[in-house]
């Protein structure tokens, strides 16, 4: 072997390095979602894809950084498949967290301009990868801009473009043959900069505001009187003794632990098909004065049904599976779609 040879294979150690680095990274930023339990750290430190992905020079780099950022974030989908369809589907539910880190990772490998980066955050936060799209760094609009509604996710987004603009500003561009459409990011560096430091004053800005406004009292509210019921239950596959003892456990689960509110929410497609026999016996369990609105389905759909004390309704309020926010007449005022990998087993 010459030494001309040796020289060839001298590049690879750097690049497998880079290349270990960037997933590495992205594991630390995914991990913010698994630590961080019900606070704020997961969508805070999801911007750190945003500059994980712009600090690298190709597209395989990129890719393993959002890999690796979606792979440590949907690692709890394994958990969801087997607790949910039991532990002899262990294969499946490694089979779907490979698949959603995957594609969720595939976007980001071309965004290495603006444009790039628009059509990755579109692609993983709209249908059809949308659905699984909750590790999404459009998700930390609501931690940096608070308050804001869309004018917090155009900040948001502009504050993408500036960090990206400026990290590949300060690492040297490109090293794909599509490099960046922007031009060069050495020239730019500065006013993203100044765009990145001017949207940092607009954060703490409209967090202050929010702080504020929940020491006076007038921040936004959960719905009074609503409550979210944890079941435990697993599909009955056909089983008419496994639907019976499935519709007892979540009528107890409801009436114990929706004890004194107004308005009681299932999970969603906790139930099979709304047959007579079913709706029935919901009606009669619910408590007067209550509503549950509870996760069926409907053919091959999934809906949500509003149950009333000796009243359940046939046609489904709405047929996506969701969260229905509204009064105690039943009106729908809010509806918004709610995935769970795997199916559901709690709200």
């Amino acid at each position: 072997m010459g030494v001309e040879a040796l020289q060839d294979q001298g590049p690879a150690h750097p690049q497998w390095g880079r290349l270990l680095a960037a997933g590495m990274l992205g594991m630390l930023l995914g991990m913010g979602w698994l630590l961080g339990g019900f606070g704020l750290w997961g969508p805070f430190l999801s911007m750190g894809l945003v500059v994980v992905v712009a600090a690298g020079r190709e597209a395989t780099e990129r890719f393993l950084a959002a890999w690796g950022y979606y792979a440590m974030g949907c690692w709890p989908i394994i958990g969801a498949v087997t607790g949910y369809w039991g532990p002899g589907h262990l294969e499946a539910g490694v089979a779907a967290w490979a698949a959603c880190s995957a594609a969720l990772a595939g976007p980001w490998g071309w965004a290495s301009g603006p444009v790039g980066l628009l059509l990755a955050l579109a692609a993983t936060a709209l249908p059809p990868l949308g659905v699984i799209g909750w590790l999404s760094p459009l998700n930390a609009a609501g931690v940096l801009f608070p308050g804001l509604g869309w004018m917090g996710l155009g900040s948001l987004v502009l504050l993408a473009i500036a960090m990206q603009v400026l990290v590949r500003g300060l690492v040297g561009g490109d090293g794909d043959k599509d490099r960046d459409k922007c031009g060069d990011g050495k020239r730019r560096w500065f006013p993203a900069l100044a765009a990145v430091l001017g949207l940092a004053v607009v954060a703490m800005a409209a967090n202050g505001e929010a702080y504020r406004d929940e020491r006076v009292g007038t921040a936004v509210k959960l719905p009074k009187g609503w409550v979210g019921v944890q079941t435990h239950v697993v599909p009955s596959r056909d089983s008419v003794l496994g639907t019976i003892q499935n519709n007892q456990a979540l009528i107890k689960a409801a009436r114990t632990q929706g004890r004194g509110a107004r308005v009681v929410v299932l999970p969603e497609a906790v139930l099979g098909d709304w047959l007579p026999g079913t709706r029935q016996e919901f009606a009669t369990a619910v408590p007067p004065g209550q509503i549950w609105l509870v996760g069926v389905q409907t053919g091959r759909a999934d809906a949500v049904v509003l149950v009333s004390h000796g009243r359940a309704t046939v046609r489904p309020a709405t047929r996506a599976a969701g969260l229905l926010l509204g009064g105690a007449t039943g009106s729908l005022g809010y509806k918004t779609r709610c995935s769970l990998p795997g199916g559901s087993g709690s709200s």
